[in-house]
């Protein structure tokens, strides 16, 4: 019944439009009624953008309120601008595809990368340098487990 009385109230709202203006707060079902008249939006849906913080909204008297163009500023932030017909897409060329740089800057990354398996292979073979070999032969520290009841 309350329901009903709800619609009632929407309907006798949306036929005084003359009344609202952009800037009018609005209740959510209002809104999503004079916004989205096809009915894509849903009060819930504009509630949870409400509570995520990604529609500017009031709150007061434990009630959402939001404004017209406060819910276009929301549809304009995420609008995804199309490709025009003029730009077509292109495929990368191979050097755009992993990085582009001179055949000196990979001889130097090829250069560290030699070097740091190098040292990995001799850490393998000798053990650990000097100073890591006392950390090396270090005792694992005990863990303590719980087997009480956990609440």
């Amino acid at each position: 019944m309350v329901a009903e009385k709800r619609k009632r109230n929407v309907a006798a709202i949306i036929a005084e439009m003359g009344a609202i203006q952009p800037s009018t707060p609005l209740r959510l079902d209002i809104a999503a009624h004079l916004a989205f008249p096809d009915g894509s939006m849903s009060v819930s849906a504009l509630r949870r953008l409400v509570v995520a913080g990604k529609l500017t909204h009031e709150f007061f008297a434990g009630k959402y309120f939001v404004t017209l163009a406060a819910i276009d500023e929301f549809r304009e932030a995420s609008r995804i601008r199309a490709i025009g017909a003029h730009q077509p897409t292109r495929k990368p060329e191979r050097a755009e595809q992993f990085g582009e740089g001179s055949a000196e800057d990979a001889g130097i990354a090829l250069a560290a990368m030699n070097a740091t398996a190098n040292r990995l292979l001799q850490e393998l073979r000798n053990g650990p340098p000097d100073g890591e070999k006392a950390k090396a032969n270090r005792k694992p520290r005990r863990t303590i487990s719980y087997r009480g009841k956990m609440s």
